[in-house]
């Protein structure tokens, strides 16, 4: 027996599909999906690029003690003067990059210049780090936007990471033989001894980092010779003379790639090789620089807040910043590598920049 089944035209229609309003709610459903499943994307390629920008920083740090194996325990300078010749260039071999390290010529004393002719043989201390090279991908963290800096001889590109001047602050450096006029008259010491600012008095009580210029021993040569933190050894500091211990003391940390000619992320010129620790990590106090050395572009809300003109009351200051959220990866002077928050004690900050201050510092 056959069965006649009779459907409106109504019902034959939705049997060929989906009514407008269904449509829209899939849809609506799977924006709504979407919207929750992005976030959890982004987080996990966030985790995956700190994961390889501290790698990048262990490497380097692991290179700055292959260094100080091979130079009797002195850890690499951290600048020769302001021209491009820092703490980059001594660790190119250490960091299978030889060929960029077979462009330069180091001697006693400072190179000033940042190309010529020294000991009969060619240099070029602005090669290693062109975009002719290529980036410098160990020196870069991937959360960071890759920025250039660009005049009218070269385009460099900017990198990421910095090593540690101490708990004070830095000079300003228009001091002659350093690209200024004299204003300032020489200064034995690169940083300042005891620095008063907005939060309270600190001391300089050492660093793992500083700067050589001028002759051997003569700190009234002109350039003048402004050494590490020790400048009757004539010498850089030694792993040996980080007395608080090296898993209690700050090696190098991050910083951000500055916007156009912003001169932070230049690690490999002297004016942005450094950081120092008076501000917290990602400190929302603006970093200061020297008007006649470098530049500086003001973006608070891209976690780069700058002042130009570096004083007396103010000198040449550069927090440790990243695009992480909540902290900066750091690495101590035993080679590990660490996640600092933002709300880590300041004190316990400066501290940890200090090589001999004495005082106990808990990371747990």
């Amino acid at each position: 027996m056959k069965i006649l089944l009779i459907y409106s035209e109504a019902e034959c229609r939705r049997a060929l599909g989906f009514t407008l309003v269904e449509l829209l709610v899939v849809i609506v459903i799977i924006g709504i999906l979407i919207g929750l499943t992005l976030p959890a994307v982004q987080s996990a390629r966030e985790a995956a690029r700190r994961m390889e920008c501290a790698n990048n920083m262990r490497q380097t740090a692991l290179a700055t003690l292959s260094y100080a194996d091979v130079n009797k325990s002195q850890l690499p300078v951290g600048a020769k003067g302001i021209n491009f010749c820092t703490w980059n260039h001594f660790l190119l071999p250490f960091l299978e990059q030889n060929a960029r390290y077979q462009s330069l010529n180091f001697s006693e004393g400072l190179t000033y210049f940042d190309s010529g002719v020294l000991e009969g043989k060619s240099f070029n201390n602005k090669a290693p780090f062109t975009s002719e090279t290529g980036r410098l991908h160990c020196y870069t963290c991937p959360s960071d936007v890759e920025n250039e800096w660009v005049n009218q001889e070269a385009r460099w590109p900017k990198l990421n990471y910095v090593v540690c001047a101490g708990a004070t602050a830095l000079y300003p450096t228009n001091l002659k033989g350093w690209g200024g006029e004299g204003i300032q008259t020489a200064k034995k010491n690169w940083w300042i001894d005891e620095y008063s600012s907005f939060d309270g008095t600190v001391k300089h009580k050492g660093a793992c980092f500083g700067v050589i210029r001028g002759g051997k021993s003569d700190y009234n040569a002109q350039p003048p010779v402004i050494r590490n933190y020790d400048l009757s050894t004539g010498r850089n500091v030694k792993l040996a003379e980080i007395t608080d211990g090296l898993s209690n003391t700050l090696l190098l940390s991050e910083s951000l790639q500055g916007f156009d000619d912003d001169c932070r992320g230049l690690t490999f010129r002297g004016a942005g090789a450094f950081f120092t620790a008076y501000c917290g990590p990602n400190s929302k106090n603006a970093d200061i620089t020297e008007t006649r050395v470098g530049k500086c572009v003001d973006v608070p809300y891209a976690n780069l807040p700058c002042s130009m003109g570096a004083s007396t009351v103010e000198p040449f200051r550069f927090a440790a910043r990243s695009r992480h959220r909540s902290g900066v990866n750091a690495a101590l002077a035993d080679g590990s590598v660490r996640f600092f928050s933002d709300s880590v004690g300041i004190e316990t900050w400066r501290n940890l920049s200090s090589t001999h201050d004495g005082q106990s510092v808990s990371l747990e």
